[in-house]
């Protein structure tokens, strides 16, 4: 029985990754060529027009002798700044899904993530979420609920609320046992928030 080498694995391993990398960023820089941004492109990666048409000449047979060669042509970096800007954008990712999950309306997705009304609903459709039933209004007693655990949560303060809190005061009450949605959750504390501005009485306000 024969044992392959881990050494010589891993070698395949990363000529195979090289490969892959140099042959993405070589048809990068000829579509970025072909769509007039050839300019912009040797300034970001400090070549002339003569390397762009040698880069664009090349062949797949040629991209996989250079991928062995031991001279690299690009150095790949790790950009710690970029890796959390991928953090960031994964876990806004994650919050929008969550609230589309929860039944966020239109309006909600739009001040909060900027989503124009044809991707919310492009999201909604990935989600599988049935946007009627989010529609559903709240009965008085569920209002009262969403503006006291507000208020518990807040301090009566909207402007420290963002999605994330939106999410945590209406998942606190699904799960004690309310039907209920975003949708429904926001309008209420928005609609509590828009009386006490005007002095109104606040429970006359929302309901």
């Amino acid at each position: 029985m024969t044992y392959k080498n881990p050494t010589c694995i891993r070698s395949k391993s990363k000529n195979y990754f090289y490969r892959d990398m140099l042959n993405l960023v070589i048809k990068q820089i000829c579509q970025q060529s072909d769509d007039g941004r050839l300019k912009e492109l040797m300034a970001e990666l400090g070549i002339n027009e003569r390397d762009v048409k040698l880069f664009c000449d090349l062949h797949n047979m040629h991209i996989e002798r250079l991928s062995k060669s031991r001279i690299q042509l690009f150095k790949i970096e790790i950009n710690p700044e970029s890796i959390q800007f991928v953090e960031r954008e994964l876990d806004r990712i994650r919050l929008m899904e969550r609230c589309v999950k929860l039944g966020a309306s239109n309006e909600f997705l739009y001040d909060m993530f900027g989503l124009t009304t044809r991707d919310a609903y492009s999201h909604r459709v990935l989600a599988a979420v049935d946007s009627k039933r989010s529609r559903r209004a709240a009965n008085i007693k569920q209002m009262d609920l969403i503006i006291d655990q507000f208020l518990i949560l807040s301090d009566g303060d909207q402007k420290k609320f963002g999605a994330k809190e939106y999410c945590e005061l209406c998942e606190i009450l699904i799960d004690q046992g309310h039907e209920i949605s975003l949708r429904v959750v926001w309008a209420t504390v928005k609609e509590y928030c828009q009386a006490c501005e005007k002095g109104l009485d606040v429970l006359e306000g929302v309901k």
